[in-house]
């Protein structure tokens, strides 16, 4: 019904354009883009009713004012990153946010299998409590546990995505993270008010719609609305989740050196987590219940499987206000001055309707409040390029439990900058550093990047970087982390190719940890140090063209070691891609077919641990086991409007799990639409 009602709104805000924009206050207003410069040719309603009585436009003059406008936007945070932007997104294969970033180079995610699951993706071999998210410039990570379930994220709206080299990802967002990952919400000024919707259908009542606006509203403003609703059934018991998100952003082109920015986000979620199977149960089910079932039959049954929690859930609701100044000063130099409230309640429950003093009873709720000033210079003169950034944020968090209340307010800031020198165009090097300051303890940062460009398109990164941050944002602690990064690409005819190898050595030192919550919220500390204080990361990539074929593969190598054993802790991955693109049908039809290839090593076992959003490793357990899985993707563009995609996954219907005890999606089918039109 809801979705009804939403497409509803769509139609009628369709059909209301469709007669042509007549403007407002009287006034006709004629929007034309030329690349970003946009000209607002103005008139009075008296000209219209001359137009009406006229036969032939070619008699018609009539003096207009121009007035040309140059909007401002936001620069990316370093031309060294990687990027996915809207345009690739277009025909990537993806239900999801994790399984988009899983395109940025070191990325993966530890699955839970059940979809709109809070998962854990791992970038560089870290995950929890080590990336920065910054949406539209704000830092959006939980600031009790320095994390983010990434469903909460409204990414379709994204003009860009950028993953910062790992060696500079300390550098952006407030706390000093081994990675930085940002989302440029769109922000253009259209020519013509523009619309988009996106709807597909997957396994298990899996349904996904998101509606998104942008006009010019009032001569100078500029406006855009983001709409996104996801929601799946129950497979097995207490799978069954819904979220629901908006966005209004409006933008005040005052000038071509002024412009201002205010918008609010907005999202509620709500979700089973069942904890997954429990595969003790069913081993007793298979023996003395169904004796005639395996232990394997009975665990991917979704019907008979028992599951740890089959009525724990957890809800959130988000709200993020904020508004910018965006200041262009001597053509090319940008300053920006960003001002936010974020506030946030997370409601947990586990058999809430059972006695107050029942052992397995969980009653909790976590509020948090957030405000925020965020600062960015950047500054161009010949080939050097200064960029200056800083932020200063007072939080405040409450957390309750039918038996106790714990409260605490502090602050904190960071100060940084970066010197980057381009001398030449085949060589650019950049020097950067960085404070942070919580709970009167400063943890400083700084480290360089050098690049170069030899001759047959080959690119050449290295850097180094030192920086400490806290081991956790309330318990402190000091971790010190050193960063070496090397990275080359290249093509050679059909043939290209790229190499990134990261080394990292982690020493934490949780001597002086402060007792802030109650021992509930944090039960298992050893989270916060359990693997090898050096690791390795190796992603490489190639890709030939073989006639109308493009062959790819993707060999991501973590080296990741638990602490006391030689068990990895990160899975390797093996990817292998054939796809075809083309254009067909007069330029009518863009196509892209894909068939892939997934392998997963095996690994030690591991817990998703939900109170501290961690994982928790135990080497004395059976290792999770490889597993492989074969898909089919399609996606065509018609016309350059509609974009029709299908995807069918687990072809083999392999019976795996990534995380125990969390079964993989069987065989499945996901198709949809996205359709920009108005435009």
């Amino acid at each position: 019904m809801q979705k009804f009602v939403l497409l509803c709104i769509f139609w009628i805000i369709s059909t209301s354009y469709a007669s042509g924009f007549t403007g407002l206050n009287n006034d006709f207003i004629s929007y034309i883009q030329i690349a970003d410069t946009i000209r607002l040719i103005e008139d009075t309603q008296d000209s219209l009713d001359v137009l009406d009585s006229i036969p032939s436009p070619d008699s018609l003059l009539v003096t207009v004012r121009v007035d040309t406008l140059a909007p401002i936007y936001t620069i990316p945070l370093s031309n060294k990153s990687n990027f996915i932007d809207a345009e690739q997104m277009s025909f990537l294969n993806y239900r999801n946010i994790y399984e988009l970033l899983e395109n940025i180079p070191g990325g993966t995610t530890q699955k839970l299998g059940f979809i709109l699951m809070p998962e854990n993706f791992t970038l560089n071999g870290f995950g929890f409590n080590s990336t920065n998210y910054l949406l539209d410039g704000i830092p959006v990570n939980n600031r009790i546990s320095n994390t983010l379930n990434l469903n909460l994220l409204q990414f379709e709206s994204s003009e860009l995505i950028e993953s910062v080299q790992p060696v500079k990802g300390f550098l952006y967002g407030l706390t000093p993270n081994l990675n930085s990952i940002s989302f440029t919400v769109k922000d253009f000024v259209p020519g013509a008010p523009y619309s988009r919707v996106k709807y597909y259908e997957g396994p298990v009542g899996e349904a996904f719609l998101d509606f998104q606006f942008n006009t010019i509203a009032f001569k100078r403003f500029t406006v855009f609305i983001d709409v996104t609703n996801k929601k799946v059934d129950e497979s097995f018991l207490n799978t069954s989740a819904t979220i629901w998100q908006a966005q209004l952003k409006v933008k005040y082109l005052l000038s071509n050196n002024i412009n201002f920015t205010a918008g609010y986000i907005y999202s509620q979620y709500e979700v089973g987590l069942n904890g997954g199977i429990n595969f003790d149960s069913v081993k007793i089910l298979s023996e003395n219940v169904f004796s005639n079932r395996s232990v394997e039959d009975i665990f991917y049954d979704q019907r008979s499987a028992p599951v740890l929690f089959p009525n724990q859930y957890e809800k959130q609701n988000n709200g993020t206000l904020y508004f910018r100044s965006s200041l262009r000063v001597l053509e090319d130099n940008l300053l920006e001055i960003t001002g936010y409230r974020f506030s946030g309640l997370n409601e947990f429950r586990n058999n809430q309707d059972s006695a107050v003093t029942s052992q397995n009873r969980i009653f909790n709720n976590s509020e948090d409040i957030t405000y925020g000033l965020t600062a960015k210079l950047n500054l161009k003169y010949k080939f050097t390029n200064l960029k200056l950034f800083g932020g200063y944020e007072e939080n405040s968090f409450n957390f309750t439990t039918p038996f106790s209340n714990s409260s605490r307010e502090y602050s904190n800031y960071s100060a940084g900058g970066e010197l980057t020198l381009n001398p030449i165009e085949l060589i650019e090097l950049s020097v950067f550093t960085k404070v942070f300051q919580s709970f009167n303890n400063f943890y400083p940062g700084s480290g360089f990047l050098a690049s170069l460009k030899l001759p047959g398109n080959l690119k050449l990164y290295g850097g180094y970087s030192f920086f400490e941050s806290p081991v956790s944002p309330l318990l402190g602690g000091r971790r010190q982390n050193n960063v070496l990064q090397a990275s080359a690409s290249g093509k050679i005819e059909n043939l290209s190719a790229s190499v990134d190898i990261l080394f990292i050595s982690r020493d934490d030192q949780t001597e002086n940890f402060q007792t802030v919550l109650p021992a509930v919220v944090f039960p298992n500390l050893r989270v916060l140090s359990f693997r090898e204080k050096e690791n390795t990361v190796v992603d490489v990539k190639l890709n030939y063209q073989l006639n109308i074929l493009n062959l790819g593969l993707r060999a991501y190598l973590p080296f990741n070691k638990i602490q006391g054993s030689t068990k990895e802790s990160t899975a390797k991955q093996f990817i292998f891609d054939i796809g075809y693109k083309g254009i067909l049908f007069d330029d009518n039809l863009e196509l892209q077919l894909n068939l892939r290839f997934t392998y997963s090593t095996s690994t030690v076992y591991y817990e998703y641990n939900r109170f501290y959003n961690g994982i928790i490793y135990d080497a004395s357990k059976p290792d999770i086991e490889n597993f492989y899985t074969l898909g089919f993707y399609a996606a065509g563009r018609i016309d350059k409007a509609a974009t029709v995609f299908f995807s069918w996954e687990n072809l083999l219907d392999q019976k795996y799990y990534a995380t125990p005890y969390y079964p993989g999606l069987p065989r499945n089918i996901r198709f949809g639409i996205a359709w920009e039109f108005l435009n």
